[in-house]
C-alpha cells in the first residue's frame, strides 16, 4: 500500500519560485535585490507570519485591492481579504455527477495556510478577495503557498503568489495571459507535476515528469492515469487519493510508484494532491506536484538492509520509546521477533525493573540530542534470561533536523561479563592465598584463603596500604620494593615474606608477585590534557609473516586511533562551512601524543588455520585497542569526581577532545583555589 510518510517536500515548491522569478523579462534575481523584485512584479504578492497576520503586500496587491498598505498590514489576510463563503460546483470523478454546495472560504483558506505553516509543504488553491475601491468588489484570485524558513530552516511565515482569475469580458485577455505565465511556470519546474480532469484523464504531464517516466506529453494526453501508469497493486489506494481531491479533500506526502516507459521500472513519487478550480470556483480536476524520491528510498532500504544483516545487535525506537527497529542480531540474541516487538515500549517490556531508570534516563538525553557512549544495558530474552549489551545511544534526525528517535548500537559483552565473573570466582575461591594492591599499593583484591589465614575479612582490608597495615615493620622496605618493581613491569617470584594476622599472629608466605596490566593515563582535571604514560598489548596475528613490520602496523594503528578518539574533532557552522580544513584545527596525533611506554607483543604460537599461511589481519583491528585508554580516561575522571563527591552519571562523547574531558572533569570556581 502507498505510504503517507509525513516527508517534507519544500525543494519542489522552491524551485517553483525560482522559475517564476526567472521569466525572460526579468534579471536572475540576487539575494539583496529579493524586495525590489517582489515590488516589481506585477502579480499578487503578499506574506504572512505564523498567526496568519499579514507582513507585506507588494504594490501591485495595493493597486488591484485598491487599498494601501495600512489597510491589511497588522491584520489577519483571512479576516481582512477573503469573501466569506462561495458557491462551488463539486463534479464526481467516477459517476460524473454534479452537485452544487456553499463553502465556507475563510475556513478554507485557513485550512490551506495552517497545513502550509505546519507541515512546510506549499499549497495551490483559489478564494475571492475583497477590494477597498468605492463600491467594493470581489475578485478571484489563484494562490500558489510556498513556507518561509530561516536559515535553520524553521517556517517563520508563508508567502502567497496570487493571479486574478476574475472571469469578466474586459478581463479576457488579462486572464489568459495569467494562466499562460501559470502554464509555462508549471512546465519549467523542477519537480514532477502532472493533472487530470474530473475523469481522470490526464491534461498536465511537464518536462520533469516526461523527463523521469520517459513519456512525452504528446504520448500521454488524455490517457487515464490510474489505469495508465500505477501498477494494478497500486491502483485502487491512487484512484482514491485522487476522487477525495476532486472533492476538496486534498492529500500531502502520499507516496505511490509511477511506471516508466522503458523497461518496466517504478519510479517512488512523493505527492501532493491538490484540487484545481475554474474561475468560478468548481472543481476541474487534480494537479499533483511530486518530488522524485527513488533514489533516497533505496538508500533508506540499503540502510535498512545493512542494519538488519549487521553482525552487532541494533535496535530503534520513536520519540515515545516504543521499538521500530529490530535488527537479525537482537532478534537471535532476544529470541523475540521483528513482529513481536514494533510498537511495544523497550523500557517497561524489555529491562528488568532495577535498570529502567538508568535506561529511560540515557534515552530521553538521546532524544535531547545528548548521546552515550558505552552505556550498559540488561535485555531480558524471552525465556526469562538477561543479555548484557554494551550500547551507543544516537539520536535519529528527520530531515528537516528534528529528532525523531533513537537508535542503539550494541555489543553483546554477556560472554566477556561472565568471563570476569568466572575469573573472580577462581581467584576468590582458589586454595592459595590471592591478594591483589593498585598503584597506591591499596589492596583491591583479597581473597577467601587470604581472609581465611589472616582473619581479615574484605570489608576489612580493602582500600587499605598493605605494606603499612599487614607487613611487619622489618620487612616494610623489602615488600615494598617487590611491589614498585612489580608496578614497573619486573615480576618476582619466590619471594618470601611475613603477614599479620588480625590476631597478631605472623603468619610466613611464599610469593609471586606479578604485575596487573592496564592503561596508564594521567589527566589533569583543570586543563582537560591527557598524557598516556604506558600501554600494554599483546595482539593475536596468527603466525606472523614479520614480526617486526607487523609490531610496526599495530603500533602505528594504535596511535592513528588515539587520534581518532581523542583529537580529530570535525566542526562545521551554521552555514554548513567546514571550520576544521587544517591542522591549526584539525588536531592529529604528534610525537608528544605517543604512550611514554608502548609495549607490543604478539601472542605465541596462535595458528589460523584458514587464514594465509595461517596469518590474521593486523591493519585495522589494533584501532579498537584504543577503547582502553578510552575507559582508562573515563574511570580516571570518575575518581576524580568522586573525590569531590560528584556521584551522578555523566557522558564522554567521543572523540573525548580536551574541552569535552573538561567539562567532564566538572571542576568548579571555587574549587581552584589555593
Amino acid at each position: 500500500m502507498p505510504r503517507n510518510s509525513g516527508r517534507r517536500k519544500v525543494a519542489s515548491q522552491a524551485s517553483l519560485e525560482v522559475d517564476a522569478r526567472s521569466t525572460p523579462m526579468e534579471p536572475e534575481p540576487q539575494p539583496g535585490d529579493h524586495e525590489a523584485i517582489l515590488e516589481s512584479m506585477a502579480t499578487i504578492v503578499m506574506q504572512v507570519d505564523l498567526n496568519g497576520i499579514l507582513t507585506y503586500m507588494n504594490r501591485h496587491t495595493q493597486l488591484v485591492l485598491d487599498c494601501d498598505a495600512s489597510t491589511g498590514l497588522g491584520k489577519a489576510f483571512v479576516h481582512t481579504f477573503v469573501v466569506s463563503s462561495s458557491r462551488k460546483t463539486i463534479v464526481d470523478a467516477s459517476h460524473s455527477a454534479a452537485s452544487s454546495t456553499r463553502v465556507d472560504s475563510r475556513a478554507t483558506v485557513n485550512k490551506h495556510l495552517q497545513g502550509v505553516l505546519g507541515t512546510a509543504e506549499p499549497a495551490v488553491f483559489q478564494c475571492s478577495l475583497q477590494t477597498y475601491g468605492s463600491p467594493s468588489t470581489t475578485m478571484d484570485v489563484l494562490f500558489s503557498a510556498s513556507p518561509r524558513m530561516d536559515s535553520s530552516r524553521n517556517v517563520i511565515g508563508c508567502i502567497l503568489v496570487g493571479t486574478d482569475v476574475t472571469s469578466s469580458a474586459p478581463d479576457v485577455k488579462a486572464t489568459s495571459s495569467s494562466e499562460h505565465v501559470y502554464a509555462r511556470i508549471l512546465e519549467r519546474a523542477n519537480a514532477p507535476i502532472f493533472g487530470v480532469d474530473h475523469l481522470g484523464r490526464v491534461n498536465i504531464w511537464n518536462k520533469k515528469t516526461a523527463e523521469i517516466t520517459q513519456f512525452p506529453a504528446s504520448e500521454v494526453m488524455g490517457l487515464h492515469l490510474v489505469d495508465t501508469f500505477i501498477a494494478p497493486a497500486y491502483r485502487g489506494p491512487v484512484g482514491e487519493v485522487l476522487n477525495q481531491a476532486l472533492h476538496g479533500v486534498e492529500t500531502a506526502n502520499f507516496e505511490f510508484p509511477l511506471d516508466t516507459k522503458h523497461g518496466g521500472r517504478q519510479l517512488e513519487i512523493l505527492l501532493n494532491a491538490t484540487s484545481r478550480y475554474d474561475e468560478v470556483g468548481n472543481i476541474v480536476g487534480v494537479v499533483g506536484i511530486g518530488q522524485d524520491i527513488t533514489d533516497r528510498v533505496a538508500q533508506e532500504q540499503e540502510y535498512s538492509r545493512l542494519i538488519d544483516k549487521a553482525n552487532a545487535p541494533i535496535f530503534g525506537v520513536d520519540s515515545n520509546c516504543c521499538v521500530n527497529i529490530w535488527n537479525r542480531k537482537v532478534a537471535e540474541i532476544t529470541q523475540y521477533t521483528m513482529d513481536e516487538v514494533v510498537g511495544e515500549n523497550l523500557v517497561e517490556k524489555f529491562i528488568s525493573e532495577e535498570f529502567r531508570q538508568g535506561v529511560r534516563h540515557v534515552l530521553s538525553l538521546a532524544l535531547r540530542g545528548d548521546e552515550t557512549a558505552d552505556f550498559e544495558v540488561p535485555l531480558v530474552t524471552k525465556t526469562g534470561r538477561k543479555v548484557n549489551i554494551s550500547l551507543n545511544a544516537t539520536a535519529r534526525f528527520d530531515q528537516m533536523g528534528h529528532i525523531i528517535g533513537v537508535v542503539g548500537i550494541g555489543q553483546d559483552i554477556t560472554d566477556r561479563i561472565a568471563q570476569e565473573q568466572e575469573y573472580t570466582r577462581l581467584i576468590d575461591t582458589a586454595n592459595a592465598p590471592i591478594f591483589g594492591v593498585d598503584q597506591n599499593g591499596l589492596v583491591n583484591i583479597w581473597n577467601k584463603k587470604a581472609a581465611e589465614i589472616t582473619q581479615y575479612t574484605q570489608q576489612d582490608v580493602m582500600g587499605k596500604n598493605l605494606v603499612e597495615k599487614f607487613i611487619t615493620e622489618d620487612y616494610r622496605k623489602a615488600v615494598g620494593y617487590v611491589l614498585s618493581r612489580a608496578l614497573q613491569g619486573t615480576e618476582t617470584a619466590n619471594f618470601e615474606f611475613p603477614l599479620i594476622t588480625k590476631t597478631g599472629r605472623r603468619v610466613e608466605i611464599l610469593l609471586n608477585a606479578t604485575p596487573r596490566f592496564n592503561e596508564l593515563v594521567e589527566v589533569d582535571i583543570l586543563t582537560g590534557e591527557v598524557n598516556v604514560l604506558r600501554t600494554d598489548i599483546m595482539y593475536d596475528c596468527g603466525k606472523s609473516f614479520n614480526p617486526v613490520i607487523d609490531i610496526g602496523q599495530i603500533e602505528g594503528a594504535f596511535v592513528m586511533a588515539l587520534g581518532l578518539f581523542f583529537q580529530e574533532s570535525v566542526e562545521y557552522d551554521a552555514a554548513g562551512r567546514l571550520l576544521t580544513s587544517g591542522t591549526w584545527e584539525y588536531k592529529v596525533p604528534s610525537h608528544k601524543d605517543i604512550p611514554e611506554v608502548l609495549n607490543v607483543t604478539l601472542l605465541d604460537k596462535s595458528d589460523n588455520p584458514r587464514g594465509v599461511m595461517s596469518s590474521k589481519a593486523v591493519g585495522e583491528p589494533p584501532f579498537q585497542l584504543v577503547n582502553s585508554v578510552y575507559f582508562a580516561l573515563k574511570y580516571a575522571l570518575r575518581h576524580s569526581r568522586l573525590e569531590r563527591n560528584v556521584t551522578e552519571f555523566f557522558q564522554l562523547d567521543m572523540p573525548a577532545t580536551v574541552d569535552r574531558r573538561l567539562l567532564a572533569a566538572k571542576v568548579q570556581p571555587a574549587e581552584l583555589q589555593l
